[in-house]
C-alpha cells in the first residue's frame, strides 16, 4: 500500500478538520507539496526569503500551526476504538 487517508469525523468518531495521511517511503519523495508554510521550510523566520525550499521528508507537507484540539480529539477517539476493539465494533455494527 502506498497511500492511506482518513478523515477523523464520522467512523473515527472525532471532530471535523483533522485526519490522518500515510505515504510509503517508496513514493513519498516523489510527492511535491502544493503549498509551503512556515513549518515546511528550512528557515521559517526568514520572511524576506521568497525562494524558500521545502524541507526533506514528510515535514515539507506541514503548512502551518497544528490543529491541537483536533489532534487531541482524534487521539482520544482512536484510543476508544482500540480499547473497545475493531472486531467488537464490527460485530455490533453488523448486528
Amino acid at each position: 500500500m502506498d497511500f492511506l487517508a482518513a478523515d477523523g469525523h464520522k467512523w473515527l468518531l472525532s471532530v471535523e478538520g483533522c485526519g490522518v495521511f500515510y505515504a510509503s517511503r517508496r513514493v513519498m519523495e516523489s510527492l511535491e507539496p502544493f503549498w509551503l508554510g512556515w513549518m515546511s521550510v528550512e528557515r521559517p523566520g526568514d520572511y524576506l526569503d521568497y525562494e524558500k525550499e521545502a524541507l526533506a521528508g514528510a515535514r515539507r507537507f506541514e503548512e502551518g500551526s497544528l490543529n491541537m484540539l483536533g489532534i487531541h480529539a482524534l487521539d482520544a477517539s482512536v484510543g476508544l476504538i482500540l480499547e473497545v476493539g475493531p472486531a467488537q465494533i464490527e460485530r455490533l455494527v453488523m448486528d
